[in-house]
């Protein structure tokens, strides 16, 4: 339903300091703005497939060695009948992505890490808020991540666990950088539903994409007002 929660993840520990600054030959120090959309087909109860597009908005820092730290901003989901979107408590709850440009296959990539979001630890998803792995990260008193969900039974609060890994593969030019994604992705509605509607069936590659560009921004604040 949620198509792509955990399109910015939390590196792991110790991934920048892994990186070394010879791979920073790319994209130039500096603020950019980074726009992920991704595309999904997400089985709706009652409908069948439904395609959705699921956009993270994020200001990024890179330094003079090539070390990008993205924030995010902003994540919401447009689809046929619903959308949905992460309030700042949830967004604040995510961790910066750090991870550097390399050169890989006759394109670059840009690993930004495995998070979990709503949760700590190994194998399949929490199937409910029972369960002892399930953490309240956004503070807002119940277990899970909150997303708000408007559809034809109107705005509903939805609390999720998600675990993702996104992996950004393009090209670089003198603005930033541009290209596709490899990226895997699952979330589990804890509550708020009265349905538990399954996972997308299928991110689609050929339409999901990325656009890195400069801009004149120092925060997610002035990113939103200058664009």
């Amino acid at each position: 339903m949620l198509a792509l929660v955990l399109v910015l993840a939390a590196s792991p520990p110790g991934l920048a300091n892994a990186i070394p600054s010879t791979t920073a030959v790319g994209v130039p120090a500096g603020t950019y703005r980074l726009e992920v959309q991704v595309v999904a087909l997400t089985d709706v109860p009652l409908l069948g497939p439904q395609r959705s597009t699921t956009t993270t908005l994020s200001h990024a820092v890179v330094d003079d060695d090539g070390l990008v730290v993205a924030t995010a901003c902003a994540m919401s989901t447009e689809g046929p009948g619903f959308s949905t979107r992460m309030p700042a408590s949830s967004i604040h709850a995510m961790a910066p992505a750090r991870f550097t440009f390399v050169p890989a296959g006759g394109h670059w990539q840009g690993d930004m890490g495995v998070g979990q979001l709503g949760y700590r630890g190994q194998g399949a998803l929490p199937e409910d808020a029972n369960d002892p792995r399930v953490r309240d990260d956004d503070g807002d008193g119940e277990p899970g991540l909150r997303v708000e969900l408007q559809s034809p039974l109107g705005l509903q609060v939805i609390q999720v666990v998600a675990s993702g890994h996104t992996v950004l593969v393009g090209t670089l030019d003198d603005d930033g950088a541009t290209g596709g994604l490899q990226i895997r992705t699952e979330e589990r509605v804890l509550s708020g539903l009265p349905f538990a509607p399954r996972q997308p069936s299928h991110v689609d590659a050929q339409l999901s994409r990325f656009l890195l560009r400069r801009v004149d921004a120092t925060s997610c604040a002035e990113l939103g007002e200058k664009h």
